[in-house]
């Protein structure tokens, strides 16, 4: 759709702008401070007292759909997140795209390793923000209060289902049904995640789950607003697998 594409906000190196929030524990700040300052794409604010990860030096070698060379010299460096400390052991990281959020967790378990520095969480917002959205401090208006943790409401459900299961079969078969209709049709705008990177086949596993809210995102972006990630999963399940080319086109 042309008139939506003319507004839809993108980064500078090609992806949706999608806000997310990386949470990390380090093995303390002196020590991740130490390994930060070796990076020369890494720069502190000290105004902000934050860290700038930079598309430049080591960070060049990640590959996005608009390369380093094809950006405009005049627009490097590019801000690729910024990473603030909460807490002595605890921080986070904020970006502006799914793929930001995969390539970060590549990068700094390469660059920094997951002894000093380990993501725990990811905090998404499942919306394409327009150029006004992004304008007035998207991270810090989004995830003000705390999310909605996925994972832990799936566990409650189960629970709740196991529990009227357990008192007869009736009850059992129409919780079942209740949680599979409340699961396909549950869709939270802001959202926490595990970030399950550190498991066999983790970094495929979160790459889904972003990928899947991105193509909903999009859906919502098109109109269809009342589309939910349940009813991807139904629409991949039956063999029409949504293409990536076809995520962009809708």
């Amino acid at each position: 759709m042309e008139t939506l594409d003319k507004y839809r906000l993108k980064t500078m190196t090609g992806e949706h702008y999608m806000v997310t929030r990386l949470h990390f524990h380090c093995a303390s700040q002196s020590k991740l401070k130490s390994a930060l300052k070796k990076l020369k794409c890494i720069a502190f604010d000290e105004s902000q007292n934050q860290w700038a990860w930079m598309y430049s030096n080591e960070a060049r070698k990640i590959k996005f759909s608009i390369a380093y060379e094809d950006i405009n010299p005049k627009m490097h460096p590019i801000v690729l997140g910024r990473i603030q400390m909460r807490s002595e052991r605890e921080g986070f990281l904020n970006l502006n795209s799914f793929e930001r959020t995969t390539k970060a967790l590549e990068f700094f378990d390469k660059y920094i390793g997951r002894r000093t520095l380990k993501f725990t969480d990811v905090d998404v917002v499942n919306k394409i923000l327009s150029p006004e959205e992004a304008k007035q401090g998207a991270h810090s208006r989004f995830f003000s209060t705390k999310p909605i943790n996925s994972a832990e409401l799936a566990e409650e459900r189960l629970q709740k289902l196991m529990s009227l299961k357990a008192l007869s079969p009736e009850n059992g078969l129409q919780a079942l049904v209740e949680f599979t209709d409340s699961a396909m049709r549950s869709f939270e705008l802001i959202e926490r995640l595990p970030c399950n990177f550190y498991e066999k086949n983790g970094l495929q596993s979160i790459k889904t789950a972003l990928t899947m809210r991105e193509i909903v995102a999009m859906r919502h972006w098109s109109g269809d607003t009342d589309f939910t990630v349940g009813e991807l999963i139904k629409t991949i399940t039956s063999g029409m697998q949504p293409s990536f080319a076809d995520k962009l086109s809708t």
